[in-house]
């Protein structure tokens, strides 16, 4: 079976077109190319991958591969770049055989443009050709499904983003103490509940009280009466027969940042644990191969590493979260959080730059107790569209029966209610 039949049956391993740039130049013509025609066209139109049936009403046999789609995909390119050389010098020797170096030079830069492309999938693209693809596939998907994205939540930051998709790259803030981690294993939580497989990096935490707090949030238990060994027997089976109903789902992956002290180290156990999201709790302490660095270049080398190599190149959305700079207590004290900006993110720019999304949590109490009031207001310092705003989270950790519940506060608006 050709590669290009086999790249069209890997698939219905990611059931997205448009993470592909399968462009028709790199199918052959006959078979391939009528396969990958339909299969367009058919994504085009409903938003989705056509079936084994759809395909054989057209005559059309899929091979089922034990290989991930990137591994197709590469061997497509491999081929088209072998291909595209090939012919093209071929080409160029006889234009230079006939001394017209002019024509020959311009056939090798066209030559070049053409692989540059093909070698940056997704990066490189031609709107006229391939914008009815990408736009109305996801048009259609979207249509659909509604909210095509992984929802970290809430609903004011998920309507805003649209739910987070590979390439994303979204950002907690907050200063030490503030709930930081509490937020990202909430986000985390939801994204599983989804049917999703998150992988969560804690670069503070070992992964046995971050299980810990996953359980008091999956079970609505005290977290620190869970941690003491001290629930009353009911909770103490609540707990047990929580444990119990998730063994066998998807996976829930919680790593000591220890082993993924660089990104690339992180990029390594995405690639072997294939999550749907990646979670890296205080990415400010993250290490970089250059030991040379100044902290500032390696928080922004490492904000760069994350959005190229982890998001985009792995297609994947990654939530990570950052601490304030001591400017931004400041303003906090003063009472002038309205001027709180992505600037007063400590160690680095690029987290403003980078992030599609940046939340934080603005903490005005004295103490850094987390654990002192029933409600937090989260502030969208950036949204992906420029979207600004607050909205409230629920901060239980002290009233039961719903412990360490996050989500949002939805507030009444009396005006809808029809009183008169």
């Amino acid at each position: 079976m050709s590669i290009g039949l086999r790249m069209l049956g890997s698939l219905s391993q990611v059931q997205d077109l448009s993470r592909f740039d399968l462009g028709a130049d790199l199918f052959l013509e006959g078979k391939e190319a009528d396969a990958y025609g339909f299969v367009r066209s058919f994504a085009t139109q409903y938003g989705t991958l056509p079936t084994e049936e759809a395909l054989e009403d057209q005559g059309i046999t899929l091979p089922t591969t034990e290989e991930p789609a990137e591994y197709h995909y590469d061997k497509l390119r491999e081929r088209f770049t072998h291909r595209t050389m090939a012919r093209t010098m071929t080409e160029a020797s006889g234009l230079t055989t006939n001394k017209d170096y002019t024509g020959a030079l311009s056939l090798l830069q066209a030559m070049c443009v053409d692989l540059s492309r093909a070698q940056n999938p997704n990066k490189i693209l031609d709107f006229t050709m391939q914008g009815l693809e990408h736009v109305m596939t996801a048009y259609k998907a979207a249509k659909m499904d509604g909210n095509s994205g992984i929802n970290l939540g809430w609903s004011t930051p998920d309507s805003m983003a649209g739910g987070l998709v590979g390439g994303d790259v979204a950002t907690i803030v907050g200063r030490p103490g503030a709930g930081k981690t509490y937020m990202m294993l909430f986000a985390a939580l939801n994204a599983w509940l989804q049917g999703k497989v998150p992988l969560f990096v804690s670069m503070e935490m070992k992964p046995l009280p971050i299980m810990q707090r996953l359980t008091a949030m999956l079970t609505s238990l005290p977290i620190s009466d869970l941690m003491a060994g001290e629930l009353p027997t009911a909770l103490e089976h609540k707990m047990a027969n929580g444990l119990q109903e998730i063994t066998g789902q998807q996976p829930f992956w919680v790593i000591d940042g220890a082993l993924s002290a660089t990104v690339d180290q992180i990029v390594l156990q995405t690639q072997q644990y294939k999550p749907d999201i990646v979670f890296i709790d205080a990415a400010y302490l993250l290490r970089h191969p250059n030991a040379k660095m100044s902290r500032w270049d390696r928080a922004t080398e490492n904000m760069e590493l994350m959005k190229s190599i982890l998001a985009e190149d792995l297609d994947l959305p990654v939530v990570n979260s950052h601490q304030l700079n001591r400017e931004a207590e400041k303003k906090i004290k003063k009472g002038k959080k309205d001027e709180l900006g992505v600037e007063d993110i400590s160690y680095t720019d690029a987290v403003g730059q980078i992030s599609s999304l940046v939340m934080a949590l603005l903490q005005e109490e004295k103490s850094n107790d987390v654990e002192i009031i029933d409600k937090r207001e989260v502030t969208i310092m950036k949204g992906r569209n420029g979207e600004s705003g607050a909205f409230d989270i629920r901060w239980n950790f002290n009233t039961g029966p719903n412990w360490l519940d996050f989500g949002e506060i939805e507030h009444v608006n009396l005006d809808d209610l029809g009183f008169e």
